[in-house]
């Protein structure tokens, strides 16, 4: 649940969909108000999405600009990745999109879509979540 919960805000979806490089700068995007959901601008990068929810650019140059930047560069490391993969015959692997599959994007429009809640499945991060809650609960 911890992880299925970070992997809801709205910092990490912009990181996942290639909007920014890392979470810390998607953060910022965020914060700066370069992103809607569903049509409203959220200024907050803790806001947990939900499942049908529409992410999109705000409607001003420098916006566009920066977050379609980002976009394209990101769109070439995933292009690289995937040809790796191939050469290395991981083309069976369940990660080839190296997007998660609670995520769509239309590469032309920007328009992203939560598809629905994350599975711990798809989550590439590898941690024993056990060991975290142990910790916690100290």
């Amino acid at each position: 649940m911890l992880l299925e919960f970070l992997e809801s805000r709205l910092d990490c979806i912009v990181h996942r969909l290639g909007f920014a490089p890392t979470i810390p700068s998607a953060r910022q995007i965020v914060n700066h108000g370069h992103v809607l959901v569903n049509g409203k601008l959220v200024n907050i990068a803790s806001f947990l999405c939900t499942t049908d929810d529409i992410i999109t650019i705000k409607e001003r140059n420098k916006s566009k600009k920066l977050l379609s930047s980002n976009f394209n560069i990101q769109q070439q490391k995933r292009t690289l990745i995937q040809r790796r993969m191939k050469r290395i015959n991981l083309t069976k692997s369940r990660f080839h999109s190296l997007l998660p599959k609670h995520l769509e994007i239309n590469t032309e429009t920007l328009l992203a879509k939560v598809l629905s809640v994350v599975k711990r499945k798809d989550i590439l991060v590898k941690i024993n979540e056990l060991k975290v809650v142990e910790y916690y609960s100290r």
